[in-house]
């Protein structure tokens, strides 16, 4: 009986150190990670908007906020398109109709699409205000990104040996390079770990040029150095990951 009335005297003691220790996310700002799903739906400028119309991407998303709402995050979005500009990429090698012809000889129609990835390494603060909770608010934010994108042929009567590996690298297009991020939005965590999302306004400009030795097309190596910038709205839906306090305590 006294070994016992010594344990539950020591874990009423450890309860009271956690609950002045620890915080909880309904009234304090607290240290967490967060993983996001995101899509972005986005358009283009400057150079970007003479080879590319608007397109979809689909990006995911890790972010550490400190205990006091400034946070750094690292970002992949991959993004894709129908709208391409520079359709006339292949009219040197197409029939009168508008096909290539394939291996076996067969016209084959081909799709001119738009593919390309950044990422982003990006710091700011959540200013508290807005919200749930004092790790709610408006999002400010900048930092460093690189941005790829090419032109990508889809067909389904291949193979097409005029645009298929050493020689699709003369049409693709393939180009890249470093620049900046910054976004403005909205941040939501949820006091019961549930309804965690944000809303965001996000611009890159990055500095590019073509990462190819020659375009058939042109009939030299693309020297342009280029502006590609893209504008995108994002919504995403994250998953907090901290350390949750228990309402209750029992013993026995």
């Amino acid at each position: 009986m006294i070994f016992k009335s010594y344990i539950i005297v020591l874990l009423l003691i450890l309860n009271s150190v956690f609950s002045f220790s620890q915080v909880s996310i309904t009234d304090s700002m607290i240290g967490l990670n967060s993983l996001s799903f995101n899509y972005s739906y986005i358009l283009p400028a400057a150079d970007m908007s003479k080879r590319f119309g608007n397109s979809s991407q689909l990006s995911l998303q890790y972010m550490y906020k400190t205990k006091k709402n400034f946070f750094t995050d690292f970002s992949f979005g991959y993004f894709f398109g129908t709208n391409v500009k520079d359709s006339f990429i292949l009219d040197n090698i197409k029939t009168s109709e508008g096909y290539l012809i394939n291996n076996q000889g067969l016209l084959c129609p081909v799709s001119i699409e738009q593919r390309g990835f950044n990422l982003n390494l990006t710091g700011g603060y959540i200013i508290p205000g807005i919200g749930p909770n004092p790790n709610s608010g408006i999002v400010l934010g900048f930092g460093l990104s690189f941005l790829q994108h090419k032109i990508f042929f889809d067909y389904t009567y291949g193979p097409v040996y005029q645009i298929e590996n050493e020689y699709r690298k003369g049409y693709d297009r393939l180009t890249n390079g470093f620049g900046f991020i910054q976004k403005i939005g909205y941040q939501r965590f949820g006091n019961l770990g549930l309804g965690n999302y944000h809303v965001n306004l996000f611009i890159i400009e990055a500095f590019t040029q073509s990462r190819r030795d020659y375009d058939y097309y042109l009939q030299k190596k693309d020297t342009q150095k280029r502006t590609d910038i893209i504008v995108g709205i994002n919504v995403g839906f994250d998953i907090p990951l901290y350390r949750r306090i228990a309402n209750d305590f029992y013993f026995k």
